[in-house]
């Protein structure tokens, strides 16, 4: 049997990955092209006895699936192996975006108050520095995944403007989001 390790779960890159065969016993006869790689392409094949590594080179958009095929390799008694289970690495290059909601469209004193920011899907590493505010603060983060609030304090007359930067959160893949549009 042979059992496939190693691939990440998602890239967002057509950067190659490195990818772990490990054989239940010594084979031979394993060779590169007895990888079948759907979206990408196999390369860089090293290892002895049990266990092998090889490089997978993403085509581009859409999943890259890699599985090693059945009857490729032979143990000492000549043996054929049997097909791995396929192992699906997602493909995603599309950053987040962001849309900010529940500001009031006009205020009359410096109270502070909420605004919600939510991204097209969750994202992590979001802190309250991502948040450019003019004429006032933004304070009072909370929330996970997609959807965190926080508040805006107003420093005095004039408008107040909201905007939350790109590239301040990741989504899975490590996709920077975009920056929303101004709430003013």
């Amino acid at each position: 049997t042979v059992v496939l390790s190693g691939a990440p779960t998602i890239v967002n890159s057509t950067s190659a990955f490195s990818v772990t065969a490990t054989f239940s016993e010594t084979v031979s006869g394993f060779a590169i092209g007895d990888v079948t790689v759907t979206n990408g392409s196999a390369s860089n094949l090293g290892g002895v006895g049990p266990v092998y590594t090889f490089d997978v080179t993403p085509n581009g958009s859409g999943d890259i699936t890699v599985v090693i095929n059945a009857a490729v390799a032979q143990d000492a008694a000549g043996n054929d192996n049997t097909a791995s289970a396929p192992v699906t690495v997602v493909f995603d290059n599309v950053p987040p975006t962001v849309a900010l909601s529940g500001a009031p469209t006009i205020v009359n004193s410096t109270s502070a108050f909420s605004v919600t920011a939510t991204f097209s899907e969750v994202v992590s590493g979001f802190a309250i520095g991502g948040v450019t505010v003019t004429n006032g603060t933004a304070s009072n983060l909370g929330g996970v995944g997609p959807v965190y609030t926080f508040d805006i304090t107003p420093n005095g007359a004039g408008d107040i403007t909201v905007v939350i930067n790109a590239a301040v959160a990741q989504d899975a893949a490590g996709n920077d989001n975009t920056a929303s549009a101004p709430v003013t």
